[in-house]
């Protein structure tokens, strides 16, 4: 019995203690099964780690530089984003099972995406195929019940039903061993099969107005929002470019719960709860050029969709742990009427 984790499903930023793949571990460590990285996903996670914490550190020593300017001001040690990049392999590396790549993988994944087999497509792919190579080969050593995660359902799900495995893909698992090979899109639906639905009460209204989730809620707007926000000026083209932050406190308008699923593991309680929320905050956008320094204060407002996930001990009401793991949907505009907001892949939002 395995679960084997694609890149997308390891978490983009702080800790894999993270309430929401806590639970990943805790339900795997009560049921007995194994949590798998094949090689690929290793590096694929360590590269990333390093490219974040590269913009981050850099945002760090920026600020730091722009405070020099006024004031003296104590020095701060930034580590490198290889320092980053090596902390976090060491940990994934003795948090999971670590599979190698088979030595065919590489060939056959160049002539799948050279052939647009899934999951590549295309003409591109070839790191989903080894992964999923990687993933079968693991499955057919195996024994039992599979459980292969991952949120790239384009190239892995179904076109008609993307939480489904692609037909090619289904039947390749099928030749291996039955039905064994479970397809799961995210973390919550990983849990969804392995955990406890338990029926509870919860204070959500409580929740959503403490300091833990306020905290957390601008970690996710700065590190999962942030870099797919962009400015225009409306009667320019093109996206203004420079380091995008927060500069004011996130103002929660108003905020509801959508979806409250709760689950024990072991003595341990999660609760997934998905939610809306109303906020208002300001953006900075800093520019640079050889000749000057320019920062764009902008307040936008607007309303996300999320998923929230908390931590609680059995003995105890009040949150451990809460962690906002997606935003799922934004929706903002700028309160100055000279400059447009642009979310996702470049469409400007009401």
């Amino acid at each position: 019995m395995a679960i084997i984790l694609d890149t997308n499903i390891l978490p983009r930023w702080g800790s894999i203690n993270a309430p929401h793949f806590a639970a990943v571990l805790a339900v795997a460590k009560a049921t007995g099964e194994e949590v798998v990285l094949p090689h690929l996903v290793l590096e694929e996670s360590v590269s990333a780690r390093r490219r974040a914490a590269d913009v981050a550190f850099e945002a760090l020593s920026s600020a730091h530089r722009r405070a020099s300017q006024y004031s003296e001001v104590v020095q701060t040690y930034v580590p490198s984003s290889d320092e980053a990049a090596e902390e976090w392999r060491h940990l994934l590396e003795e948090t999971f099972t670590i599979v190698d790549t088979p030595g065919d993988v590489a060939i056959n994944a160049l002539l799948r995406e050279t052939h647009r087999i899934r999951p590549a497509r295309g003409g591109r792919g070839g790191r989903d195929v080894a992964i999923w190579l990687t993933a079968l080969h693991h499955f057919s050593q195996d024994q039992g019940r599979t459980f292969f995660v991952s949120e790239n359902t384009k190239d892995f799900g179904d076109e008609k039903d993307p939480t489904s495995l692609h037909p090619h893909l289904l039947g390749e698992s099928a030749e291996i061993r039955g039905d064994e090979l479970i397809f799961c899109t995210s973390v919550d639906d990983l849990i969804e099969h392995l955990a406890t639905r338990v029926d509870v009460d919860l204070d959500v209204d409580a929740i959503f107005q403490s300091a833990d989730f306020l905290g957390s809620l601008r970690i996710a707007i700065d590190l999962d929002m942030l870099p797919k926000l962009a400015i225009r000026k409306v009667d320019a083209s093109g996206v203004l470019g420079g380091e995008l932050y927060v500069t004011s406190p996130v103002n929660i308008d108003d905020v509801k719960s959508k979806q409250i699923r709760t689950y024990r593991i072991d003595q341990v309680l999660y609760a997934l709860v998905g939610f809306n929320a109303r906020l208002t905050f300001t953006v900075g956008l800093l520019s640079r050029s050889k000749k000057q320094v320019r920062e764009l204060l902008l307040t936008l407002s607007g309303e996300i969709d999320a998923r929230c996930w908390i931590q609680f001990e059995m003995s105890g009401s009040s949150p451990v742990a809460i962690d906002i793991s997606h935003i799922d949907r934004a929706a903002f505009v700028g309160l100055d009427p000279d400059y447009t907001v642009v979310y996702g892949r470049g469409s400007v939002l009401p």
